[in-house]
């Protein structure tokens, strides 16, 4: 995706901490989903910028 505005990193990482952990993710699930649970755990948010690229790995 294409943004047009200068994207604050360090602010992004710092944000991202909050989203490590244990979560339910229902909400962003297929309403025909077999699956018996939606919760999953992050361990890690990586954000870097790179040659104008800016990369989150999760």
């Amino acid at each position: 995706m294409y943004v047009e505005e200068t994207l604050n990193i360090i602010k992004m990482q710092k944000v991202a901490q909050y989203f490590i952990g244990e979560h339910d993710f229902t909400a962003f699930s297929n309403a025909k989903s077999k699956k018996k649970s939606m919760v999953r755990e992050i361990y890690s948010i990586d954000i870097d910028k790179d040659a104008g690229f800016i990369q989150i790995r999760v």
